[in-house]
């Protein structure tokens, strides 16, 4: 019987193949994804690791609000929240 591993580094390894990470839209649920996090961390003795803190990213021609926690097993979360579109 395998025994088991520990997960792996999809956030770290640039070579890692497969599952990488789920993705939340938080646009609906929040107006500030700091102060979210914030309250979220709050929530537990132990906050969640924070691998990105909130930042602004361009995906296509769209501004996000973006930030990445790890799961109970270490696995990228993403938290993300439009911020409206890029303007050429």
């Amino acid at each position: 019987m395998p025994q088991p591993q520990a997960a792996p580094d999809s956030f770290g390894d640039e070579h890692y193949v497969g599952y990488y990470h789920l993705s939340f839209d938080l646009t609906g649920v929040t107006d500030d994804l700091p102060s979210w996090l914030a309250a979220i961390c709050d929530r537990f003795e132990e906050p969640p690791r924070i691998l990105l803190a909130p930042t602004q990213q361009i995906i296509g021609e769209w501004v996000y609000e973006v930030a990445f926690l790890a799961d109970a097993d270490g696995l990228p979360l993403e938290f993300l929240r439009i911020l409206g579109q890029v303007r050429v």
